[in-house]
């Protein structure tokens, strides 16, 4: 089973709007999404435990949900969003 996320390609950071990351993903790897500049939305899945250093730099991204089993955000994760407005953690 995959339980990690690696770094994407160049070519994918132009062009992704909205992510749904699937149910069994502990963690997202540094720099994963960094650069990601039309991402606006991501889904968490209930599994994630880790976000990783700048893994999503410089992003879209306008509203965050954290899931209950998240335990780690890594520094500058979410730096440079200029654009986040919203942040929610669930119960």
């Amino acid at each position: 089973m995959i339980e990690n996320i690696l770094k994407q390609t160049q070519t994918t950071k132009e062009t992704i709007e909205q992510i749904t990351i699937n149910e069994g993903i502990i963690s997202i790897e540094e720099k994963c999404f960094e650069a990601f500049i039309n991402l606006k939305t991501i889904q968490f899945p209930s599994t994630l435990q880790t976000i990783g250093y700048a893994s999503f730099y410089n992003t879209g991204l306008q509203r965050i949900t954290f899931p209950n089993n998240l335990q780690n955000i890594k520094s500058n994760a979410f730096a440079m969003n200029l654009q986040l407005k919203e942040i929610q953690f669930n119960e």
